[in-house]
């Protein structure tokens, strides 16, 4: 069973350090596309364009007070927004898979496959509870199978996290993660499992991460607790540009302090795109990095990838393995992909992928829930801008004959959800027109509001009331213009809130 949301990424890095990787799976493309679709670059508005903004943003404010219960005069509001229910199979009743909300937008429910799990959240929509169940064919029925509880600072930032294991009856204590932050970035991850017979909690690693000033993961270490004695297991290194993208990722395995084998990726941009990746394996015989596969990727004018060329490297030189192509409809959706391996001096298409979509619902119309540490697969897919119906995969096995294919129809189904947002300030509307533009955006927008003179504090926030971001602006003889950068966010709804002394007032933000 995963971790804790907040540091999903973390255990991702962690079982990372267990693989080595040959060659990327076509997976990686839809990663891509999702991350490299953020980061197209921020155009200046001419004076006209500003003003057509400026229509639109008071347009939208009314369109946010029509879809919300009156936001702006006090602490909640209601927003109507269409949460994925189920993704159903055209094959067995256990491949389907089941959500249930609640008025957070929080999954306190979720059934896939033979598993299923029942979470819990405060009112302040951090988790507190998970329960795992596990399919009993003998019972034909669910039992409980793992229970883990989650304790916070004052940050809302994960402390600890207990996990007991259901056995003859009784929840027995399993294993502990005990984590330490310095401004808010974890930097230490202690780690025990529990020892039944002397009734304790024993050591079993520690992680320790270490940042850049850009607030980066630069360095992470792992040390395994074996024979009364902490031993070096492995360790990350991260290297970046001055845009902030990754362009090196090191990671080598110890035993006994001796390297055991490892590998590393480089990266390569062009305009903050990715374009190029290369992968290496450590020989520890020779002491020296082996090439292993190279990627080459094409963009179109928008910054989504539409080819991922692969290759492998033997007989020193590279050789094309691969070819994936990409296919986008009139909204930038990825509704189309292939593949092809290279057969017997030929090329075969050996899977593809056709997606169909609601356009009558929009990014902006879908409930984005956030991962926990017991749900992080089969969410809405946010690299998509519009709501997704249908999913056909289809795979052909047999090289030979190019008509021999096996499809896979997965079938997405919503509903109306009304999600309650807290804040916690008492938001009003003392008169003074806020403008936010463009909204929706997906790189950075503009705070445009006049007629304040005392400092202004800015936050933002999530839909589940979470502040993410908060910074500090002083008026300009009554007048402030700032931009905010939202091309981190994930895609969905989010609220600006503006507080002084003398003026309080919120505006939604989309962020596709």
């Amino acid at each position: 069973m995963n971790k804790n949301a907040e540091f999903y990424k973390l255990r991702e890095k962690l079982y990372e350090l267990r693989v080595v990787f040959y060659y990327f799976s076509f997976t990686f493309v839809k990663i891509l596309t999702k991350t490299l679709y953020f980061m197209k670059k921020y155009m200046f508005f001419t004076l006209y364009f500003v003003l057509i903004m400026m229509q639109n943003a008071i347009a939208q404010t009314n369109i946010e007070q029509n879809k919300s219960k009156d936001l702006l005069s006090g602490n909640k509001s209601t927003i109507d927004l269409m949460a994925l229910d189920s993704i159903m199979y055209d094959d067995e009743q256990f491949n389907n898979i089941y959500f249930r909300f609640d008025n957070r937008g929080n999954i306190i429910f979720h059934q896939f496959g033979f598993h299923k799990i029942e979470n819990t959240f405060n009112e302040d929509s951090l988790l507190m509870e998970g329960l795992f169940y596990m399919w009993n064919f003998d019972s034909n029925a669910y039992f409980m199978h793992e229970r883990t509880t989650f304790s916070y600072d004052n940050n809302r930032n994960l402390s600890e996290e207990i996990q007991y294991m259901f056995i003859n009856g009784a929840w027995l204590s399993n294993t502990k993660n005990i984590y330490q932050y310095t401004n808010n970035l974890l930097v230490k991850n202690y780690s025990f499992f529990f020892n039944e017979e002397t009734n304790v909690w024993d050591s079993s690693a520690i992680v320790e991460c270490t940042y850049n000033e850009s607030n980066l993961e630069q360095q992470l270490i792992v040390y395994n607790y074996y024979n009364n004695t902490f031993s070096l297991s492995s360790i990350t290194n991260s290297t970046y540009d001055d845009n902030n993208n990754l362009v090196l990722t090191e990671v080598l395995h110890y035993e006994s302090d001796t390297i055991l084998n490892g590998y590393k990726n480089s990266y390569t941009y062009n305009n903050n795109l990715m374009v190029e990746t290369i992968t290496e394996l450590y020989n520890y015989v020779t002491s020296s990095w082996v090439p292993s596969n190279k990627q080459e990727i094409t963009h179109n004018s928008d910054g989504l990838v539409v080819e991922l060329l692969t290759y492998m490297y033997n007989n020193n030189q590279w050789n094309l393995h691969r070819k994936d192509s990409c296919f986008y409809d009139i909204n930038n959706n990825l509704n189309s992909q292939q593949s092809f391996i290279n057969y017997n001096e030929g090329w075969y298409c050996q899977n593809k992928s056709n997606a169909i979509f609601d356009y009558n619902y929009s990014a902006e119309d879908m409930l984005i829930p956030k991962k926990s540490s017991l749900l992080s697969i089969y969410m809405y897919p946010t690299s998509y801008n519009n709501m997704l119906t249908h999913y056909i995969n289809s795979n052909n096995y047999t090289p030979d004959d190019s008509n021999t294919w096996a499809h896979d129809t997965s079938f997405y189904y919503y509903s109306s959800k009304s999600i309650i947002v807290s804040l916690p300030n008492n938001i009003i509307d003392n008169g003074n027109e806020l403008l936010v533009y463009p909204n929706p955006t997906n790189d950075k927008t503009i705070i445009n509001l006049s007629g304040v003179t005392d400092k202004l504090e800015i936050s933002i926030f999530d839909i589940q009331g979470k502040c993410i971001e908060k910074q500090i602006k002083q008026p300009l003889n009554g007048y402030l213009e700032t931009s905010i950068d939202v091309s981190n966010l994930k895609k969905g709804t989010y609220f600006i809130n503006l507080k002084s002394n003398q003026y309080k007032q919120t505006k939604k933000l989309i962020v596709y």
